[in-house]
């Protein structure tokens, strides 16, 4: 039934994730394997079982692969979660000493990528997208703080020293998570182009407008706890 409604589509656009490939430390292209990745878990499993449904289905596609996609209105607990330790002066735990490197994408140019996509020939393909730019976590809090005319306190929580999963105090996994988009430049799609900076400010701007009641139960606990440990040992000097 679902089938002979999609066969009458020209084209069936899906938004698929970054998460569907094998862990990697370079920037992973369209025909890099995919597979089971621990950082991922079900997440990354169920997206590329649909991607193989809609591959193996005869419906002429086109599959997005993004990275970390932040922006208004955003409900995961991410830049918002910088803001609002940076506006508050609370310290911030960094996990340090994987030299990661990442990559992001703002929500508005992920829908003009969809929107351009409507219109391009290209047929049953796959797409990585993401801005071009490579950075740091310490270079994203630091844009964080720039748009709040604010240093934020970071401290580094050297992962081979603290046996602490990262996650656990940290919004974002801390893995390599790097895509080339060389195949949606030269098939002529949108490119991405809002900049970091720029996407944080739009970003902080419905922030402060909405004031987003979000939170992270995964991570907050863990936070707190290392924040103390901060606070007992400054009081010690």
């Amino acid at each position: 039934m679902i089938l002979d409604i999609y066969s009458r589509l020209k084209k069936y656009i899906f938004c698929s994730s970054g998460a569907v490939y094998k862990p990697s430390n370079i920037a992973m292209e369209e025909c890099f394997e995919k597979g089971e990745n621990p950082n991922w878990g079900k997440y990354g499993i169920d997206k590329k079982e649909a991607e193989d449904f809609i591959i193996n289905s005869g419906i002429p596609y086109l599959i997005f692969r993004p990275a970390y996609i932040y922006g208004e209105n955003n409900n995961l607990y991410r830049e918002g979660y910088f803001f609002d330790r940076i506006s508050n002066n609370k310290v911030i735990p960094l996990p340090f000493g994987n030299n990661i490197k990442t990559q992001f994408i703002h929500i508005d140019d992920l829908i003009r990528i969809f929107e351009s996509a409507m219109y391009n020939k290209s047929v049953s393909k796959i797409y990585n997208v993401t801005n071009a730019e490579i950075i740091s976590w310490e270079y994203f809090i630091r844009k964080c703080g720039e748009v709040l005319g604010k240093n934020p306190i970071i401290k580094k929580i050297d992962i081979n020293q603290i046996q602490l999963e990262p996650r656990k105090y940290f919004p974002f996994r801390d893995v390599t998570y790097m895509l080339d988009i060389k195949q949606l430049v030269e098939d002529g799609l949108y490119i991405p182009n809002i900049s970091l900076e720029k996407g944080l400010e739009r970003a902080y701007r419905w922030y402060i407008e909405r004031k987003p009641n979000l939170n992270d139960i995964k991570m907050m606990e863990k936070v707190d706890e290392l924040e103390e440990l901060f606070q007992k040992r400054s009081n010690c000097f």
